[in-house]
């Protein structure tokens, strides 16, 4: 958890290297198939997602769900900002649509807005792109 963590911190300060060697390391330091590992996953997939590298970011998130065993509830909204990002915009408003069907809070505006307040200024723009889109029907 303190090497995700720091890992975080790196990143927001701009500081890939260090930023990576700590995802590196809690990898490392996590049992397989452990719910460590799986935060790691899920953690660094936010960060590659941040960096610009999606593929990476869906690879993590998948290995995340994986790890799982089930269907977590940010699979869905996950995918569909990652779609919507790289311009996939048919299969980003499937995923919202499932988002929005499993969780009522991501159909509506003030849900929606909820659910992003403590994401970046760039992945609440973008939710709020495919959400009007989504919206818009």
């Amino acid at each position: 958890s303190a090497l995700v963590h720091r890992a975080h911190l790196y990143g927001e300060m701009g500081d890939r290297e260090r930023e990576l060697r700590d995802y590196d390391a809690a990898l490392g330091a996590s049992e397989p198939a452990s719910p460590q590992r799986r935060h790691v996953h899920w953690s660094r997939g936010w960060s590659r997602y941040d960096q610009g590298d999606i593929e990476g970011a869906l690879s993590d998130w998948a290995e995340a769900e994986r790890l799982h065993g089930g269907r977590p509830a940010w699979v869905t909204y996950t995918r569909a900002l990652a779609y919507w990002t790289v311009g996939d915009h048919a299969t980003a408003l499937h995923w919202y649509a499932l988002a929005a069907s499993g969780y009522p809070e991501w159909g509506t505006d003030e849900g929606m807005e909820q659910r992003i307040r403590y994401w970046s200024k760039p992945q609440q723009a973008r939710m709020r792109a495919l959400y009007a889109h989504w919206k818009a029907g």
